[in-house]
């Protein structure tokens, strides 16, 4: 039977002990979570925009100026891995915010088509670009603000390329050479 270095009891030595990665467990917990401060961040952001426009920010009426929004995020980020291992935090806050910034950039416009198909035309220039700089600012800042606050109990080990010492490469040669 053929072992892989990944499979569980298999023992490694040199310097591949170093890249024996262990497996991420996403949490549906922290999906709930997220998508919990997700909808609370675009909520306030349809808050502040009534409010900025004489409407009352505490009636109904934020969800249904909110809806397309939310509609947009959560198809975006469930697709471009918003709530996935990585949004989640499972490979540090870098992979986090990076995921972060990742589902905003198509979640967004997304939900910005989604209004204009509801209202039946485009919005002005300014109201995608207001819309977008403070949607960026409530939902990337929450998810780095809560990923860093709480990091994953199950972080992996990053999988980029390790840059090794003089003495990793000494040990490289001499576990060669143990093998013949």
């Amino acid at each position: 039977k053929t072992l892989a270095v990944e499979d569980e009891g298999v023992e490694v030595e040199g310097v591949i002990k170093v890249d024996k990665e262990r497996t991420a467990r996403p949490s549906w917990g922290r999906v709930l979570v997220l998508a919990g401060g997700d909808l609370l961040a675009l909520l306030a952001f349809a808050s502040i925009g009534r409010a900025n426009h004489g409407s009352s920010p505490l009636s109904w009426d934020i969800f249904r100026t909110a809806d397309p929004f939310i509609a947009g995020w959560l198809l975006g980020a469930y697709f471009l891995g918003g709530f996935g291992p990585e949004g989640q935090g499972l490979y540090g806050l870098r992979g986090a915010t990076f995921s972060a910034i990742k589902s905003w950039g198509v979640s967004i416009p997304l939900g910005l088509v989604i209004r204009t198909l509801i209202t039946g035309h485009t919005p002005p220039q300014t109201f995608i670009l207001i819309s977008m700089g403070s949607t960026f600012v409530l939902l990337v800042s929450w998810r780095t603000l809560f990923t860093a606050l709480f990091p994953n109990e199950d972080t992996s080990r990053d999988t980029s390329v390790k840059k090794g010492s003089i003495l990793e490469f000494f040990e490289l040669l001499t576990s060669l050479v143990r093998r013949w």
